[in-house]
């Protein structure tokens, strides 16, 4: 941990079964495309706020939101997280089913401030199970150079997270 502030995560551990990867993608190697529902790296950034615990600051999330905080209090020996903020990669219909579940891990984590990409989940994070912590902003997800995750908007830099507002509703 860079002055026992920063981090970057480097391949997060994968712990947890109920969120498993992504089917279908695969990796270019050895000149061939091979499965690689892992996505193995993947990776977060980690800041420590003093006397509050850790932000957890994740791009796509491939590696699950839940694994990611679990290997960053692995990482970083800090058990408080303070923020979760970014992708989740729980997009579409394969990776609905989960969602309960990962509203009960993220829960638990008690997160003081929560900014879940709800411009890009198929099921709108505003009616996900009530488990969930509250979202303290509202954030859009900006994916490639295209903005598909509208009403985001444009941004300066493509595969940003942009906090849009306080109002979650």
């Amino acid at each position: 941990m860079l002055d026992g502030a920063l981090l970057v995560t480097g391949e997060v551990d994968r712990t947890i079964q109920f969120e498993s990867g992504m089917p279908g993608h695969q990796a270019l190697r050895g000149g061939e495309w091979k499965p690689d529902p892992l996505i193995l790296d993947d990776q977060a950034i980690l800041l420590n706020v003093r006397d509050k615990g850790f932000v957890v600051l994740t791009r796509c999330g491939h590696a699950s939101i839940v694994n990611t905080v679990r290997y960053a209090k692995k990482l970083t020996g800090i058990e408080e997280v303070y923020a979760i903020i970014g992708g989740f990669h729980l997009i579409g219909p394969a990776f609905e089913p989960p969602i309960p579940e990962t509203c009960d891990a993220l829960a638990a984590f008690s997160p003081q401030v929560f900014v879940p990409p709800i411009a890009r989940a198929t099921v709108p994070f505003t009616s996900w199970p009530p488990n969930c912590p509250t979202p303290s902003y509202r954030a859009g997800w900006e994916h490639g150079s295209s903005c598909g995750a509208r009403p985001c908007g444009p941004t300066t830099f493509p595969g940003a997270v942009r906090i849009m507002s306080k109002d979650v509703a």
